[in-house]
């Protein structure tokens, strides 16, 4: 029989250690298997996903404006020869989605707007900012539904 006082084989500390760095080492080498890649690239995806569809929701949000907007011009069309004050349109850089402030009640009242309130109209409407402040009364009519209407004497 085995002497119990006698120890039986001892570990090797060393080679321990070593086997310790090699599954280390090992172990950092996992983030070359496809499995991962193809984890980080659906991460990545998901995340253009995501911006893709918040683009989409700012277009939307755009198109229903723009839609809106358009419903409202061809009735301040109406309005205007009615002499009935004018609706105001949206805004398509107020969040949420609100009509314009300030907006003006008549042809009359955008007659009188100074440079300055026609730059913030147009703005609002995501229309250019130029030329003289006789050609942005025209784009500002245009753009709210007063719309020139010229008989046939008149051409």
């Amino acid at each position: 029989m085995d002497n119990p006082h006698q120890p039986g084989p001892q570990p090797d500390f060393d080679a321990v250690a070593q086997s310790f760095k090699d599954v280390a080492e090992n172990m950092q080498l996992c983030n070359n298997l496809p499995q991962i890649q193809l984890a980080e690239i659906a991460r990545t995806g998901f995340a253009e996903m995501r911006e893709g569809f918040a683009e989409m929701r700012r277009e939307f949000a755009s198109i229903r404006i723009d839609m809106y907007n358009q419903q409202v011009r061809i009735e301040n069309t109406q309005r205007h020869l009615e002499h009935i004050d004018l609706l105001p349109l949206r805004s398509f850089i107020l969040a949420p989605p609100q009509d314009i402030p300030d907006f003006p009640a008549s042809a009359a009242a955008v007659d009188a707007m100074n440079a300055t309130a026609l730059n913030a109209l147009l703005q609002h409407l995501q229309q250019p900012i130029r030329g003289t402040v006789a050609e942005k009364k025209k784009v500002v009519k245009r753009q709210v539904g007063i719309y020139i209407v010229r008989t046939a004497t008149q051409v």
